[in-house]
């Protein structure tokens, strides 16, 4: 197949112009609740803790407007996972098995 000038451009400019990499929302934020969850006493102060230093990043200048956003909005969701205490106390969380093999049709 030959592709015309205007299709090799076309080709060329999308790998010359490329985009930053995507970020994943609360990455951040779901590695202390997934701590927590699966602590057995589920002692609010790492995520009280974790929550401060949100709240700090989120008033941070120096980081782009997509990671102060992502703070604030981490900052939510670990308020709302604290709130949830009554709700999460009946059942015991563990972290998922590091070796554990994929899963077959």
């Amino acid at each position: 197949m030959v592709a015309s000038e205007t299709g090799k451009i076309g080709i060329i400019r999308p790998a010359r112009d490329a985009s930053t990499a995507v970020m994943a929302r609360y990455s951040d934020a779901r590695q202390v609740a997934r701590a927590h969850l699966a602590d057995l006493t589920r002692n609010g102060g790492p995520v009280v803790a974790a929550i401060q230093r949100f709240e700090q990043r989120a008033d941070d200048p120096a980081l782009s407007p997509f990671q102060r956003e992502d703070a604030r909005l981490s900052v939510d969701v670990l308020n709302h996972l604290l709130g949830m205490q009554n709700l999460t106390g009946g059942y015991a969380f563990s972290q998922a098995p590091r070796d554990q093999p994929s899963l077959s049709r």
